[in-house]
């Protein structure tokens, strides 16, 4: 299937698995028609590992074209490097085509996509990562006290707000020029019950992947009940951080309950 129909959850893992659970990810339904999408998931579950087996699926898929943007803290990807599926090879000439950009703020972040606009269209991104989106804002809100928390609290979402219209409004005009096909995907920590601002992203974002821990090492990656309509199909794939690489170890999807009509 083409690239441009939109998120796959085969995407995020490798081609190259058992044969069962490859039958499985092609027999999955292609419903996943949003082209912006958010990954949550608590900590050390694997979400950097995620994005960057999409961002080197996306390249592979796209071709010699594709120009795939990768955006990152330096000191957070060096101290939690992501995790290869095994097959995958490091010197791939795959990623030479995944550009690394290493942003330290949400200042830098609104910068990049304010000019994202003046790159020539050989470098406009076929798919734009944006790893632990709220990492980039500023934190120190766990360290005030009271009146004074809730109204950093408060600057802290209206900064996150306008940085993800602006995010959308860059991918958009990406689409409009030479990108047409350009996916967004952006990962985020969460807590059990999705990430703080779930509220402000899901305005934007009308495609969540939730991760949640199974046992040591695995877990497991499905839609967020908000984003499963009437219809459409439950979608959960399990997956392994053991022994030093991403696995997928299986697929499986189910029917949503159909929407009750009321009285």
């Amino acid at each position: 299937m083409a690239m441009a129909s939109g998120h796959k959850f085969a995407n995020f893992f490798p081609s190259v698995s058992d044969s069962s659970v490859q039958q499985q990810s092609h027999d999955l339904p292609a419903y996943f028609n949003s082209r912006r999408a958010l990954l949550v998931g608590p900590p050390r579950s694997g979400k950097t590992s995620l994005l960057f087996q999409f961002c080197y699926n996306c390249a592979r898929e796209s071709g010699s074209r594709s120009h795939v943007v990768f955006i990152c803290q330096k000191k957070r990807i060096e101290n939690g490097p992501p995790l290869l599926s095994r097959g995958v090879d490091p010197s791939s000439e795959v990623f030479n085509r995944v550009h690394m950009r290493y942003l330290v703020d949400d200042k830098e972040l609104r910068k990049y996509l304010a000019c994202l606009h003046l790159l020539p269209n050989s470098q406009l991104p076929t798919a734009l990562v944006i790893d632990n989106f709220s990492a980039f804002f500023d934190q120190s809100s766990s360290h005030v006290g009271g009146g004074v928390r809730s109204a950093h609290g408060r600057a802290q979402d209206m900064a996150i707000a306008r940085t993800l219209a602006l995010l959308c409004d860059a991918v958009d005009f990406v689409r409009q020029n030479d990108q047409p096909i350009c996916k967004l995907l952006v990962s985020d920590t969460s807590g059990a019950d999705g990430p703080r601002s779930l509220y402000l992203f899901q305005r934007w974002f009308p495609l969540i992947f939730h991760i949640k821990a199974l046992e040591p090492g695995k877990f497991s990656l499905s839609v967020f009940r908000d984003s499963l309509g009437p219809g459409g199909f439950h979608v959960s794939a399990r997956y392994s951080l053991l022994e030093h690489c991403l696995s997928l170890l299986s697929l499986e999807f189910v029917p949503s309950p159909p929407a009750v009509a009321e009285k």
